[in-house]
């Protein structure tokens, strides 16, 4: 009988080392199993919230598009830099974030992003809506700023409590960019107030309603504020259980060989395109209601009705996604997004 040798011991061991550490059921540091449990909830919740905060109001800047056009600002294209500049930030704030929230910055970066974000908020309330470079540093500068150090690591910390159900838990902190409460629910009749908790409708409310810009602004910037701290609170990270996973998975890639992967490459590209086509329709839908001469009832609800729809596509999409694969359905929602923009050309009356 032939006995192993030594390495193959170590390497029967390493093995069972390995299974054991990436077992769902196993918590490496004492705290409840991943996918469940109030910690994982909470983070969620905490999530969601941090996202309405900053994701929901960067999707619902075609309010803003709408009135900084007609009040003659600028030109609608030079307008759309300001929300193209907010969501480049959020996402491009990625990198630096990421590797903060690996060195265990996570609260600090919420609080920070927190500050910058409000800060950014009541200079817009301050701002000349006809001087064009106020509005861009305060709202496209400043908030983008802000809010890239709120929801990326918002996102991020979500795998620190799931693995099998993660999609699922990550469609429901998005479903909240798309919602957001409103400070004007207080002037509305009760049985009205699940329908204006959407964004949009809170900006139009504020805005072009007797509170005018300044407050209406200073109004979401005060709500926002509470909410974060609210989120801040929620969320939690499992910094142990994570290192004792990545330890079971072998050494960390280096620089090199992440910038070496070509199905990387593919991916990051693909999503790329895929996100630059896709808000087109956030950031005009409004005006291209208005310019058409449909009704402003409808202009005036186009947009919350758009975030309105995805906040379901986001959660049952993304139920589907754990079962069928992630990639399987970015392609097929993919295509008929694309196919949707080309529509809404052709869309020149209330029912289309």
């Amino acid at each position: 009988m032939k006995w192993p040798t030594s390495d193959a011991k170590d390497h029967e061991l390493g093995t069972a080392t390995t299974d054991s550490a990436t077992n769902d059921e196993v918590a490496l540091d004492d705290q409840p199993p991943m996918d469940g449990g109030l910690q994982a909830w909470l983070t969620v919740l905490g999530g969601w919230i941090a996202g309405f905060c900053t994701f929901g109001a960067a999707s619902s800047f075609g309010v803003y598009q709408a009135l900084y056009t007609i009040e003659g600002t600028s030109s609608a294209s030079n307008i759309s830099w300001i929300g193209s500049v907010q969501l480049c930030l959020i996402f491009a704030m990625g990198l630096p974030t990421g590797k903060l929230f690996d060195a265990g910055y996570f609260h600090h970066m919420q609080i920070f992003g927190t500050l910058l974000l409000v800060f950014s908020l009541f200079m817009l309330s301050l701002a000349d809506t006809t001087k064009y470079y106020q509005i861009i540093l305060s709202q496209g500068i400043g908030f983008g700023l802000g809010a890239g150090f709120i929801y990326v690591p918002a996102l991020t910390v979500q795998a620190h409590h799931w693995k099998k159900r993660r999609s699922l838990a990550m469609g429901i902190l998005n479903a909240g960019s798309q919602l957001a409460p409103t400070s004007a629910a207080l002037t509305i009749a009760p049985r009205q107030l699940l329908w204006r908790v959407i964004y949009p409708i809170m900006l139009n409310k504020l805005i072009n309603g007797r509170v005018g810009f300044a407050w209406g602004v200073r109004a979401a910037a005060f709500l926002t504020l509470g909410l974060l701290i609210i989120a801040n609170f929620s969320m939690s990270t499992r910094t142990t259980h994570i290192k004792g996973q990545a330890a079971a998975r072998g050494p960390k890639k280096s620089i090199k060989q992440v910038l070496n992967d070509g199905t990387y490459w593919i991916a990051t590209v693909g999503g790329f395109l895929a996100v630059l086509g896709l808000y087109i329709p956030y950031f005009y839908i409004q005006l291209f209601v208005s310019t058409h001469d449909l009704s402003p009832n409808l202009a005036f609800y186009s947009l919350a009705i758009m975030n309105a729809s995805s906040f379901f596509g986001r959660i049952v999409l993304n139920f589907i996604a754990d079962h069928a694969g992630p990639y399987n359905v970015v392609c097929c929602v993919a295509v008929t997004s694309a196919g949707l923009v080309f529509v809404m050309f052709g869309a020149t009356n209330t029912a289309g």
